[in-house]
């Protein structure tokens, strides 16, 4: 296992130390820096598949699809509206 996948799984176990709350704060920026590991699209549906199948994770899946495909098709991502979409589902 690489150095960065072990810390993309430290960072993920981290998280669930952390309220969720908090950290639906931090789960844009947290995205954009994992966003930038890779600029290949299969190394992206890899790094999506490392987060955990739990609640958390999920959510976590969801948003940095959501960035990967904006990187895709060269759009600057509205992650602020679209965690807000998000955060309201999950309550």
């Amino acid at each position: 296992m690489s150095i960065r996948t072990q810390n993309l799984i430290t960072l993920v176990a981290a998280a669930e130390v952390v309220r969720w709350r908090m950290v639906c704060a931090q789960v844009a920026e947290l995205c954009e820096r994992v966003s930038l590991l890779t600029k290949h699209h299969h190394n992206m549906v890899y790094v999506v598949s490392l987060m955990p199948l739990v609640e958390r994770g999920c959510y976590l899946r969801c948003v940095l699809s959501y960035v990967f495909l904006t990187q895709l098709i060269e759009s600057p991502p509205d992650i602020g509206s679209f965690l807000e979409i998000k955060v309201s589902a999950v309550k």
